[in-house]
């Protein structure tokens, strides 16, 4: 008979997955992270995120963590990359517990609805004459006994008579017994203990796993401490498969007159060089594992960077040129690294963003920009900030989210065939056609 219980969740899957999608319009089931749960782009791929400690590092952090990646946050200001860490750690444990929680609600539900259906079946089927031991008594019993679920379910148990007559004939002793005897020979077994289930979910807010997040200070001007970060990362996860090169300063906000050349430097040896450093040292680990797969298999790794470009380096924004020059330069540093990495199955892509908010950033750089004496920006920040929303065609400002879901399309296999590109987010403030 039907003792073992892997065989239970095995028998069943195809069940539960339409009880699961002929319930998922009931608000109380419904989960509050569909998206989460059901998003694999992520499954086992290992994310480095540089600029960790910022508002964009910590959401990216959790999104890809939430997702199955195995991520490695990288930043110079060790408080802040340990508030991202920790942030990122309580979410996922928070996302654990209730995702846990309503699956196995679900799995009573569906238990329930499986057994009282099995039970009306004996009932009405107890004076049909079967032949026990025939595999196809067997499977006719059992396509009757799920009918409620269609045709297509008794399509599925037609098909898998052939793999299931060898084991059928000596695990039961007839279908009329299994039907019986059902509700006392099997229990709703917890999450942890169905290995289908964790076959089906095997992301990080799934994984029993701890280790899946990794936290390492680093200066991304410093050439030899990125090489040693990225060789940690890559001991402790076995690959490196994505880069979200996230790093910046932005420098004064000052008028070019007034711009000190120090801090120029500053700016571009950061957002620039610091950029360059990252996306080299993490290219060559891809060139490698893309070499190796290629010896085995005869194709290609898929890998994927994204550096952090912005709005200013396609508008040149006033009082802000050394920051505009150092996003340009990333622009142009996406197209010719993802002419000489193609080769290795790399793709590189820039995001370029705009008037994100609201939030800390948001406000203070209204403030300096109101501050900066520039005829192009009025002395009160609040009529700056109406100003600059004013001039997007979407009348809004955009949202971290908004900027986290595009640098996600790039990383992940949806944009396959993009490379070299720049993807603007920014509610078309900045579109147009260039000469």
């Amino acid at each position: 008979d039907l003792q073992n219980v892997s065989q239970y969740w095995t028998w069943t899957g195809f069940l539960r997955s339409r009880l699961l999608h002929n319930m998922s319009s009931n608000p109380h089931h419904e989960p509050t992270t569909t998206s989460v749960h059901t998003d694999k782009r992520f499954i086992h791929k290992t994310i480095l995120i540089t600029g960790a400690g910022g508002q964009f590092g910590r959401v990216g952090a959790l999104y890809f963590a939430l997702r199955g990646a195995k991520v490695v946050l990288l930043d110079l200001n060790n408080d802040a990359l340990l508030d991202t860490l920790n942030y990122v750690k309580r979410q996922v444990g928070k996302e654990q517990k209730l995702e846990r929680e309503r699956a196995q609600e679900l799995r009573e539900v569906q238990y329930r609805m499986l057994s009282e259906k099995l039970e009306e079946n004996r009932r009405s089927r107890k004076n049909v004459d079967i032949k026990c031991s025939s595999t196809d008594a067997l499977l006719d019993t059992m396509t009757s006994t799920m009918s409620f679920m269609g045709n297509e379910l008794s399509d599925k148990l037609k098909r898998t008579k052939l793999a299931m007559e060898a084991g059928v004939e000596q695990s039961m002793a007839c279908a009329a017994d299994t039907s019986e005897n059902f509700q006392s020979k099997f229990k709703c077994a917890p999450i942890e203990e169905d290995p289908v289930f964790w076959k089906e979910h095997p992301g990080a807010l799934w994984n029993k796993a701890k280790e899946y997040i990794v936290a390492l200070q680093c200066d991304v001007t410093d050439e030899y401490a990125v090489k040693e970060c990225l060789d940690n990362a890559k001991a402790q996860f076995g690959s490196i498969d994505l880069l979200w090169n996230n790093a910046g300063y932005q420098g004064a906000i000052k008028q070019t007159l007034e711009y000190d050349p120090v801090d120029f430097g500053k700016v571009m040896q950061i957002n620039v060089t610091g950029m360059f450093i990252v996306l080299q040292a993490a290219a060559r680990h891809m060139a490698t594992q893309s070499k190796s797969l290629r010896q085995k298999t005869g194709r290609n790794g898929k890998f994927s960077i994204v550096n952090t470009a912005s709005v200013a380096g396609l508008r040149g924004t006033p009082a802000m040129v050394a920051y505009s020059s150092s996003k340009a330069a990333v622009l142009a540093m996406t197209v010719s690294t993802s002419k000489d990495l193609a080769p290795y199955g790399i793709r590189v892509n820039a995001v370029s963003p705009a008037l994100i908010g609201p939030g800390y950033m948001w406000t203070r750089q209204n403030e300096l920009h109101a501050s900066s004496g520039s005829p192009y920006f009025n002395s009160d920040p609040n009529e700056v900030a109406r100003n600059k929303v004013n001039s997007v065609p979407m009348k809004r400002l955009g949202s971290v989210d908004e900027v986290i879901q595009t640098v996600a399309f790039l990383l992940s296999e949806e944009s396959s065939y993009t490379t070299g590109s720049n993807l603007v987010v920014d509610g078309g403030m900045s579109a147009g056609l260039k000469a």
